[in-house]
């Protein structure tokens, strides 16, 4: 069993290329929410079958696709997401409830893409639907904006995202400076998830699968979760 829980911890940490203060503490007390049993793993008391009752690499893979799970716990209630959340969190629903095992890497990016869509929508809510854009010296404004479109607006007037302010402020152009943007919004466990999950998303966008993923709706619900709290949070500091 302690080399089932190595192999996992040694998977989580290969996502943490570039490891900030903390990440080893919030690691160490996520894998304390899995327990294994009679060939079988338990990630924050949901139950996932092994094959095998040392079937590592099934583990890694049942542990990468509900890393919500592992860092947040089991939560269900949540606000109502924007509507292009809830199509994404729709979408993975169905995927992950035809459990047809070869869906599963898709539920899982789904998953994690609910994720990364919802900090450029809370972006897009902070922002609000005008912006003023500042750039060498001048402010122009920009109205029915959001974070896809702020990005285009740079990207088609070769404005360098080092010279360019929103609203006063630096604009969160990659993923890991909107991530690092956000934070202010989650606590410690949802910024490891987020930072990790991420991260397996954008290898599993990219092809990558070199993982047995399986996914849960209880993962899924609590990432629905994770995502409308920070929208909670931004409205209560505006």
């Amino acid at each position: 069993m302690d080399s089932l829980i190595k192999s996992i911890s040694d998977e989580i940490y290969s996502f943490l290329q570039y490891r900030s203060k903390g990440d080893e503490d919030i690691v160490s007390k996520a894998l304390n929410n899995i327990m294994l049993s009679n060939g079988k793993i338990y990630i924050s008391n949901v139950q996932f079958n092994l094959n095998q009752s040392n079937d590592e690499d099934l583990a890694k893979g049942i542990a990468l696709a509900n890393l919500p799970l592992l860092f947040v716990g089991n939560k269900s209630e949540s606000e109502e997401l924007p509507e292009n959340l809830m199509r994404i969190k729709q979408i993975a629903e169905k995927l992950i409830n035809l459990k047809d095992e070869d869906l599963n890497e898709i539920a899982t990016l789904e998953i994690y893409l609910l994720m990364e869509m919802g900090l450029r929508e809370l972006y897009s809510q902070y922002v609000g639907k005008s912006a003023t854009l500042f750039n060498n010296g001048r402010n122009i404004k920009l109205t029915n904006m959001n974070y896809r479109k702020l990005k285009l607006y740079l990207r088609m007037n070769h404005i360098g995202i080092y010279n360019v302010k929103i609203n006063g402020e630096q604009f969160p152009y990659s993923q890991g400076a909107l991530l690092n943007w956000a934070e202010k919004y989650m606590n410690k466990n949802y910024a490891e998830c987020f930072k990790i999950s991420l991260n397996v998303r954008n290898l599993l966008a990219h092809g990558e699968l070199e993982w047995d993923l399986k996914s849960s709706i209880e993962s899924l619900n609590t990432a629905s979760y994770m995502v409308s709290t920070l929208f909670k949070n931004l409205n209560q500091k505006i």
